[in-house]
């Protein structure tokens, strides 16, 4: 979210805009830090579109769908980043125990088979499920094998 901030600020270094919509986020729903993205989201979108916009003393008179815009984009941030630890390892238990003849046991190369990703993902998933609870090693290798509880 912060890259995508920093990127735009590029573009868009000294250009202003009028905000009447601005409206505070309800706090149940967004961490604190997020109302300033979404002024700044709101202020970014409403110079992508610019030459559609109003311009009053130099400025920029944002729209509602510029607000729209920057919640729908706050959403979809937030909703990725306040998955706790257990749902995703509990989305990844499900991924694994719907595959094809997958049975209870595994090893690593199984699943980077299965998932086909690199090893360092397939590795943080596995230590994912077993800080959770959902798998132990049975192997004596570090990387060896591992069962679903």
């Amino acid at each position: 979210m912060y890259d995508l901030l920093r990127i735009l600020y590029l573009i868009y270094p000294k250009a202003g805009t009028v905000n009447r919509y601005m409206m505070r986020l309800p706090a149940q729903y967004y961490p604190p830090d997020y109302e300033d993205c979404h002024r700044l989201l709101t202020h970014f979108i409403t110079l992508i579109h610019m030459p559609y916009r109003i311009v009053e003393q130099k400025k920029y008179v944002t729209e509602k769908e510029d607000v729209l815009m920057s919640l729908q984009m706050l959403e979809i941030v937030s909703l990725k980043t306040l998955r706790s630890k257990e749902e995703r390892a509990a989305d990844f238990l499900l991924f694994v125990e719907r595959s094809p003849g997958q049975r209870k046991e595994f090893t690593c190369l199984v699943l980077r088979n299965l998932l086909q990703q690199p090893k360092t993902t397939v590795h943080n998933k596995i230590q994912l499920l077993i800080e959770c609870g959902y798998a132990e090693k049975t192997g004596g290798y570090k990387n060896r094998g591992y069962i679903i509880v």
